[in-house]
Formats: C-alpha cells, sequence, structure tokens
C-alpha cells in the first residue's frame, strides 16, 4: 500500500524540520554545558596553580633562609639549585599515577550503556578515549612543569626565551608519552608494574640525592652547582630531551592506538566511573577523592582474622579504610621530605622552613582522616547498620587522629628543640595541644558535611552574610587547622610572648570538637 506524498507547497507539519530544530537546539545545548565546563575547570586550575606557587615561593624564601637565619648543619652541604633540577623526574612519577588513578582511557557512563554492548566499530570511541588520557596527562605535566620552572628561576641564572620554550614542549611531550604508556599498561593488565615503576623512578631521585650528598661531604663531588648551571640549565640540553622525547612519543604512539583497541568494556566502563567521582568531588571542593584508590576488577582475596578484629567495630573499620586506602601514605611522605630538606639541604634548616612545612603536613594529616572517617559520620543510615550513634563515631575518630596529630606535633616541637631555640616549654607544649585538637575538629567537621553543591553556594552567595557563611562550610576543614597551629607556629618561630588572640582562636577552633568527646552517647 503507497501512501500519497504532500505536495511541497502544502501547510503541515515536517518531521525532517522538526528533527534538524531539535538537533541544532541539542547541540547548542551542548555547546553550552562543554563551555560552561571547561570555563569551571579553567578557573579551578588557574586559582589552585596560583595559590600553589604563592605557597611554594613562601616555602622556597624560607629554604634560601630569606625571613629567619639558618643554623649551620654538617649534614646540609647540598644545593638548592641542584636539589631542584634533579626533582625534575618526580613530575612523571606523579603524572604516572594520577593517570593510573584515573584509568587512564575511559568511557562515560552514556557511551559505555549505548555502544559498548554493540558489536560495531568502536574505533572513534576509543580514539577519543586515547586522546582524553593524552590531554590529561599533557596538561598535568605542564601544570607540575610550570610550578618546577618557576621555582628553578628563583634559584638558578635567568632563562633564555630557547629555554623557556624547549621546557614547555619537553612537558608536553612528557605528558602524552606517560600517557601513552599508562594506556599499554591498562590494555595489558600490568598497571601494577608501572606503577612500582613510578615508585622506583621517585626512589631513585631520594637515592641520587643521598648519592650527590655523601659525595659533597667526602669532598669529591664540589662543584655540582656550577656544573648543573652550565650543563642542564641550558637551552641546548633541553633541545635534546625535546628530541628524545618526540622519538618515544612517536615510538610509543601506534602501540598504545591498538592497545586501546584491546581494553575490555568492563576497565573502560570502570575507568569512567573513577573520573566522573573525581570530577564530582573536585566540583565539591573535596580533595579527599585523590585519596581514594582505584577500583579493582577483581575482588579481594580472603584473608585470615587478624589481630586487629580484637578492637571495637568502630575502630576496626577506621583502621581498614586507611590501610586499604593509602591515606597514611601522602602525610608520612611529607613528614619525611620535610626532615630530609631540613637535614641535608643548605640554608634550609631554619624555624621558617619547619613552620611552613609543618602547615601543610597537619592540612594532609586533616584530609586523610576526613577520608577516613566521612562514611560514619555523613551517613545516618551506616551509623544505623553499626549500632551506632555520632557521639561513638565521634570517640573512635579520637583515638585515630589524635595519636597521629599529636605525633607530628611532638616531632615538630622536638626537631625545633634540637637545631634551634624554644622561648618556652610550657607554651610548646600548649601549642602541640591546640594544634592537635584543631586537626581533630578539622577532620570531624570536614566529614559530617557531607557532599554539597559547592558551585551552587557559591553562585548563590552574592554579597550576603549567609551566602559567605555557607561557602564557608563548604570549605570548612582547613580554618580549625590554621586556627589551631597558629599558636604552636608562633612559638616555633621564636616569639616569646604569643598574642592572646591566637591562644584564645586556636581554643574555639578546636573547643567544639573536643566538646563533643564529653557527650552521652545514646
Amino acid at each position: 500500500m503507497r501512501y500519497p506524498q504532500p505536495a511541497a507547497n502544502a501547510p503541515g507539519l515536517d518531521p525532517r524540520a522538526v528533527l534538524r530544530q531539535a538537533r541544532r537546539a541539542r547541540s547548542r545545548a551542548e555547546k553550552f554545558d562543554a563551555f560552561s565546563d571547561t570555563y569551571m575547570w579553567i578557573l579551578l586550575v588557574g586559582f589552585g596553580l596560583a595559590y600553589a606557587f604563592g605557597f611554594l615561593r613562601a616555602w622556597l624564601g624560607a629554604l634560601l633562609g630569606e625571613f629567619a637565619a639558618p643554623v649551620p648543619l654538617p649534614s646540609a652541604v647540598l644545593p638548592l639549585g641542584p636539589v631542584l633540577l634533579v626533582a625534575v623526574l618526580v613530575i612523571p612519577a606523579l603524572v604516572a599515577r594520577l593517570l593510573l588513578h584515573l584509568g587512564p582511557a575511559a568511557v562515560s557512563a552514556a557511551q559505555a550503556v549505548w555502544w559498548l554492548s554493540l558489536p560495531i566499530d568502536l574505533r572513534g570511541l576509543h580514539a577519543a578515549a586515547l586522546r582524553r588520557a593524552r590531554w590529561i596527562g599533557a596538561l598535568g605535566s605542564v601544570a607540575a612543569g610550570v610550578l618546577w620552572f618557576a621555582l628553578c628561576c628563583a634559584v638558578m641564572p635567568a632563562p633564555t626565551l630557547v629555554l623557556a620554550a624547549a621546557a614547555l614542549g619537553a612537558a608536553v611531550l612528557a605528558g602524552v608519552l606517560v600517557a601513552n604508556l599508562a594506556v599499554i599498561a591498562q590494555a595489558r593488565g600490568a598497571t601494577n608494574r608501572l606503577r612500582r615503576a613510578g615508585t622506583m623512578l621517585l626512589w631513585s631521585v631520594m637515592l641520587a640525592s643521598l648519592a650527590g650528598w655523601g659525595l659533597a661531604v667526602a669532598g669529591i663531588l664540589p662543584d655540582v652547582e656550577g656544573w648543573m648551571r652550565d650543563w642542564a640549565w641550558q637551552g641546548r640540553s633541553f633541545l635534546v630531551l625535546v628530541l628524545v622525547l618526540l622519538v618515544l612519543v612517536l615510538l610509543t604512539h601506534g602501540p598504545a592506538g591498538r592497545a586501546v583497541r584491546g581494553i575490555p568494556p568492563r576497565v573502560l566502563r570502570a575507568a569512567g566511573q573513577r573520573q566522573q567521582v573525581v570530577s564530582a568531588a573536585l566540583g565539591v571542593m573535596n580533595p579527599g577523592a585523590a585519596f581514594v584508590q582505584a577500583p579493582a576488577i577483581r575482588g579481594p582475596r580472603p584473608r585470615r582474622q587478624k589481630r586487629g578484629a580484637r578492637l571495637p567495630v568502630l575502630q576496626q573499620v577506621l583502621l581498614t579504610r586507611v590501610w586499604r586506602r593509602r591515606l597514611a601514605v601522602p602525610p608520612l611522605g611529607m613528614g619525611l621530605a620535610l626532615a630530609a630538606v631540613l637535614l641535608l639541604v643548605r640554608s634550609a634548616a631554619n624555624p621558617m622552613t619547619l613552620a611552613v612545612g609543618l602547615l601543610p603536613l597537619l592540612v594532609l594529616l586533616m584530609l586523610a582522616a576526613a577520608s577516613a572517617v566521612e562514611p560514619l559520620l555523613a551517613s545516618a543510615a551506616l551509623r544505623r547498620m553499626l549500632a551506632a550513634d555520632r557521639t561513638q563515631v565521634v570517640r573512635a575518630a579520637a583515638w585515630l587522629i589524635l595519636p597521629a596529630a599529636l605525633l607530628a606535633t611532638c616531632l615538630a616541637v622536638g626537631v625545633a628543640a634540637w637545631l634551634f631555640v624554644l622561648p618556652s616549654w610550657t607554651a610548646a607544649l600548649a601549642g602541640v595541644l591546640l594544634a592537635s585538637g584543631g586537626v581533630f575538629a578539622g577532620a570531624v567537621q570536614r566529614a559530617g558535611r557531607g557532599h554539597q553543591n559547592f558551585s551552587g553556594q557559591l553562585l548563590a552567595a552574592g554579597t550576603s552574610t549567609e551566602g559567605f557563611a555557607a561557602v564557608g562550610y563548604s570549605l570548612s576543614g582547613v580554618l580549625p587547622v590554621l586556627a589551631g597551629a597558629a599558636p604552636l607556629l608562633a612559638v616555633l618561630l621564636g616569639t616569646t610572648d604569643v598574642p592572646w588572640v591566637l591562644w584564645a582562636v586556636g581554643a574555639l577552633a578546636c573547643g567544639g570538637a573536643l566538646a563533643a568527646l564529653r557527650e552521652k552517647a545514646a
């Protein structure tokens, strides 16, 4: 049966015109959403780089002895310039860990539902996933490289235009090379090997620094700073590095394109979920998502019951989360790096370096503790499953957080008493208590807030007091740490009479969380 075709000038509804109009509207909406997301990410990255550069520049001034007179140590023989040049090897290791944490190749949830299960050609989807992984690697490498280059410019001679351009090109190529290697490792199921290779690179940098320190102490390598300045910090050296990286990128370009087509769909789907979780967590200003371990495709192997099972249930849950998610690694690594810088780098043994390094250590400790406690404090359903109330969870968290904070602050006071002069032991001990209480209060406050829409609160803030209060609550956790650690930092810097305002603010910051320990359980 044939239906009559409508005339060209006949009035009525044209389905093709309706489809074209809907397609144009959807295209405009998708372009606007992509533009707004890109704009927000550019703002986040720009502000993050600005704050990171400001903090690193302050720490560099402390390392150079600009704020306080350094204490001459027999072990502090490494010049700061060569140490920063060697530290460039840390950037590809960190970028590799970031990529392995994010996938690196991934597809979105919609793409996984619509296309991965169909017997069709998915080369376009795989190419887009590989291209996204390369963009992430290149941008991460460039961001870290810009911070590294800016710090090197402060201690090395002024760079030429060729040196700066070659350094930028080397950062881009290094990020692309690491992305190719990460995709190949993901396809072959060798992500743990690549992660171990990055760890070995970090250990190699540390061992090379220790070897240079030993040679400098023995007098065998006296002019390492001049050698680094005349050979490494030159445009021709970075041009050679660019050529080497370009050859390696070309050699791994084809294998990475073939490897991405062999990645199982469940791996691509799991990596897409990981990237979505990290993006959402950064959107609500929750850096604790950076501590989350990558999703395991296989189930955990059964293990025998250990002695930790004798602990109360809440403490056992918290310790298990800390152990399995490796939450203690960032604070421990920061503490070891601070100790190595104080003891080995020339002009770094001064009170300002210790104070500036202790502050991010306490913030990292607070973030790790908040990430461990957050499911128990933010979810009432989970507390009901464990037959516990909020007071019991806070008390269990105190047994985990307070000993770690007391250990970190007591070690800082011990180092200050050994290398410098403490104005008062009483003030130092009181500062240790307030700083530890501030870390505990910040972790409890940040963990109890749950996941909030930071972008919506920021847009609704305007100039109203309620809006600023909402944004401040979303950024909670850091302020109690800063307020609680302020008296201790003043004592470490040699202040004889710490203003009573700092003591009052520190006591108010940690008083609320400590008072929660005295509440009766329901």
